[in-house]
């Protein structure tokens, strides 16, 4: 069976770069990148949150005119100055943390975050058809790592983190908790990269059935973080409200 070599880096002290340190070069960056994203997360949570004490009348303006104008047009549209307050206050205030918690990157931005992983894939499955591969093997590389891992799980794993990142938002007041969240997300998301690769792996090299369960089992781990709880709740709602007029 031909194979497809990725990547192969050499045990600690036979080769030119030993696993202890390149993982640590490569997880401090990605820990610190992290901690940032999950810090951007918690200030625009704190943000929203304090449009419940928003106050119309404490708002700075550069210029008088430039007030004045603000004003005279908030006027029209909403009625008055403290129906505006009102609505930041409520509705608006109420939709924007509703937005903020679901936390889902929308899926064109996703695929334009994969598509430098996908070309990995791509660029294996080229090498296996230039060197003429079984059918068995195309397919089996085509289903479990370019469509799978490659891709699939790539957006998998880039949805996971906004899910974690969204969990994760709660500013914390000392500087070991604002870690310990980031090294939790950090975690858990290396977790869930290592078992996607695992599992395209374990496809590949299983055959063709077995990498086309594992892209299944991907594509329905990608709709329940994404969207897919939301709607297992209201299936289940049906159901049950079927079940209960059947008994």
């Amino acid at each position: 069976m031909i194979s497809v070599r990725i990547l192969q880096i050499s045990p600690a002290g036979t080769g030119r770069f030993p696993i202890p340190f390149i993982l640590p070069a490569l997880a401090l960056p990605a820990l610190l990148l992290y901690h940032a994203f999950r810090n951007s997360l918690a200030k625009k949570l704190q943000l929203l949150q304090g449009l419940e004490s928003f106050d119309l009348a404490k708002t700075q303006c550069g210029r008088e005119e430039d007030k004045k104008f603000i004003h005279g047009a908030i006027m029209e549209w909403y009625g008055s100055l403290e129906a505006f307050t009102t609505y930041v206050r409520g509705p608006l205030r109420k939709e924007l943390l509703l937005d903020h918690s679901s936390n889902k990157l929308p899926w064109g931005y996703a695929l334009v975050v994969v598509m430098p992983i996908s070309s990995f894939g791509l660029d294996g499955l080229a090498g296996l058809v230039k060197a003429k591969a079984s059918t068995n093997v195309i397919l089996s590389f085509l289903f479990g790592y370019a469509l799978g891992t490659a891709f699939v799980g790539a957006m998998l794993c880039i949805q996971l983190l906004m899910v974690l990142g969204g969990a994760c938002s709660r500013e914390q007041t000392s500087i070991l908790g604002r870690a310990a969240q980031s090294v939790v997300m950090f975690l858990a998301l290396g977790a869930g990269s290592v078992l996607v690769v695992r599992v395209g792996v374990m496809g590949y090299h299983g055959g063709v059935a077995s990498s086309c369960l594992a892209l299944v089992f991907m594509i329905m781990a990608l709709w329940l973080i994404h969207a897919g709880h939301c709607q297992a709740r209201k299936l289940h709602a049906v159901w049950w409200r079927w079940r209960q007029r059947a008994v």
